[in-house]
């Protein structure tokens, strides 16, 4: 489904909210799919983006409750929690 609603014609828009709170704005609002954003995220939790400042354990559920309401989507995850994609967690 994702990928259909980038290959139909006209312009995809996707929100990127950063709390339960915008996640159930935006799906009310009509939007198809929903993003995570990790600046958003950062800045909601008084933490520098970019920084590995927030933890998986915290990015799940957050990450989680955005998609609810039908909603598909993406997440930002900086560099998936390692340099080396091997690494990765």
């Amino acid at each position: 489904m994702f990928r259909a609603l980038h290959e139909r014609p006209g312009i995809f828009v996707m929100p990127n909210p950063w709390d339960a709170g915008t996640a159930k704005l935006f799906a009310c609002l009509g939007f198809e799919a929903l993003a995570t954003t990790s600046l958003g995220l950062a800045n909601a939790l008084g933490r520098v983006d970019g920084a590995l400042a927030i933890s998986r354990e915290e990015l799940t559920p957050t990450a989680a409750r955005s998609q609810r309401d039908g909603a598909t989507g993406n997440a930002d995850l900086e560099n998936g929690y390692a340099d080396d994609p091997g690494k990765a967690r």
